[in-house]
């Protein structure tokens, strides 16, 4: 038997809407050019398709579209926040779920006198956050959802701490953005970083810093901008000042139809994606082989699990092979692994979109029965 299944969205979701794919297609096909680098009227034609997407973004995340910097990705957004932003002696308080493109910016910045630390999630997030908070404290950076079990963390409550302790507060939504609303003014949040390929559902290619209100942050890459090109020193304006280098113009025209998709069909994708989380929760509860590490309680659509007595990597290879395609391994997350005790084997992680169902978790469960195991 042989299917083919994907199950991989937490790390890039597939299939696209074909909206997105249409408006990738489209600009490929009549304008490629360079937006902001030229006067003639097919740049400024795409400009204006850039401004239009940058205004889409802030409007859905409840900021300003000048305070709305392109990126390559989340990673990229974190790390210009963080070396942008950060200086010697200030202190940043992080979760025990944060992934690597958290983790390993604030381990290269301690070299510059920058420390962090981190605090245990769970029933008492908030409180364990807040105990962490000193005078030094600068920035409370958390994830919006964990990578590999799907968890969400309470965002609103801990953005109410650090306003309350005059401390800025950041959410990486990589995993979050598309399933979780936010409205950075109404929420308190300071900085959003996020990337457009996972829920989002646009294409690789481009993310996202966004600010809550101008703050001065250094840029990571230093270069063209398209304005001031007779001044040696790098502009200070935003967004201008810190997108160094030509945007991912196709990626972004993507996201923007993505984002529409979204917009219009918010409701269904939310409830479409708690089904098939709840579904594939019970089945794969229902396993004696199996062991789940995400909880009853819906985060956003990623579920964790292991084969008893047998390592995530195999299993997924395994499964691989009948066409289902999931991640496993230690998913770039080392602290959440740690927490989990599950450094050894590593975790099956399976992520759905709204163009999943429920059938296709019937083939996955299938090929986990008892029956089947031995084959792995």
């Amino acid at each position: 038997m042989y299917r083919r299944v994907y199950f991989d969205n937490a790390a890039s979701s597939f299939p696209k809407p074909q909206s997105v794919v249409y408006a990738v297609q489209n600009i490929l096909k009549t304008n490629t050019s360079n937006p902001g680098r030229s006067g003639h009227y097919m740049s400024s034609g795409i400009a204006k398709e850039v401004y239009s997407v940058r205004k889409k973004i802030a409007d859905f995340f409840g900021t300003d579209e000048t305070l709305t910097i392109f990126t390559q990705n989340a990673t990229h957004a974190i790390n210009l926040l963080f070396f942008g932003l950060l200086e010697r002696g200030d202190e940043v308080i992080i979760s025990d779920l944060e992934h690597n493109a958290v983790l390993r910016p604030l381990h290269a910045l301690k070299k510059r006198g920058v420390t962090f630390k981190i605090f245990e999630t769970g029933n008492k997030s908030v409180e364990n956050c807040e105990h962490l908070i000193t005078e030094n404290t600068k920035l409370i950076f958390i994830t919006g959802a964990s990578n590999v079990t799907g968890e969400t963390l309470p965002v609103r409550q801990i953005a109410e701490v650090a306003k309350k302790h005059n401390v800025l507060f950041g959410i990486d939504t990589a995993q979050s953005a598309g399933v979780v609303s936010y409205d950075m003014q109404k929420d308190n949040i300071d900085f959003i970083c996020g990337t457009g390929h996972k829920s989002l559902l646009g294409i690789q290619g481009v993310g996202f810093l966004l600010m809550k209100q101008p703050i001065e942050i250094q840029p990571l890459i230093y270069g063209g901008t398209g304005s001031e090109s007779l001044n040696a020193n790098q502009p200070i304006t935003f967004p201008e000042g810190l997108e160094s280098g030509t945007i991912s113009t196709p990626a972004i025209i993507g996201l923007g139809a993505a984002i529409d998709f979204i917009s219009q069909n918010s409701k269904y994708i939310y409830e479409k994606e708690k089904k098939l989380y709840s579904y594939a929760y019970e089945k794969l509860l229902k396993n004696e082989f199996i062991t789940v590490y995400s909880s009853e309680k819906f985060g956003v659509p990623t579920i964790s699990f292991n084969v008893k007595g047998k390592p995530s990597e195999s299993v997924c290879e395994y499964l691989s092979k009948k066409g289902v395609c999931l991640r496993g391994g230690f998913h770039c997350t080392l602290l959440a692994h740690q927490k989990l005790k599950t450094t050894d084997y590593g975790i099956c992680r399976a992520s759905f979109s709204p163009f999943n169902n429920t059938d296709e978790i019937d083939y996955m469960c299938s090929l986990l029965n008892s029956e089947r195991l031995s084959e792995i």
